[in-house]
């Protein structure tokens, strides 16, 4: 793996969720709108409390990712230990977020994303790269 593909990796892995997400709100059709008139009644539903919560979570956990992206890409020592934190605080966030309506679409981007942003953390640690993230000069 060359440092250049490494990068066209990570790059990947953040363009192909938020493809995901806008050919959801692009296309029209990709989502019935009967599931989306349900979405919105259980979006009304939802207190202030939990819409706040939900967003502060949402936000930390967004900054963090684009932070060990951020490290990974450009082979930063604490890079690594970013991602690994990233991947582990938001495993138990998700569930609170509840349910979630996408297209079919936007679902096989989104685990495409998660495919290839697991395969850059596996990388930084299990290839030749490593290297780069230990040495002083990049």
């Amino acid at each position: 793996m060359t440092p250049r593909n490494y990068r066209a990796l990570i790059v990947l892995s953040l363009i192909l969720p938020v493809t995901g997400v806008a050919i959801d709100l692009i296309v029209p059709g990709v989502v019935p709108p009967s599931l989306i008139q349900a979405q919105e009644l259980l979006n009304n539903a939802e207190t202030m409390a939990f819409c706040v919560l939900a967003t502060a979570l949402g936000g930390a956990i967004i900054g963090l990712n684009l932070a060990a992206s951020w490290g990974l890409f450009f082979f930063r020592k604490w890079g690594r230990t970013v991602a690994l934190a990233s991947i582990v605080l938001s495993v138990p966030v998700w569930p609170i977020f509840g349910f979630s309506l996408m297209s079919g679409w936007a679902a096989a981007l989104m685990e495409l994303g998660t495919t290839l942003w697991g395969a850059a953390v596996a990388l930084a640690y299990y290839s030749t790269l490593q290297v780069r993230f230990t040495e002083k000069t990049r």
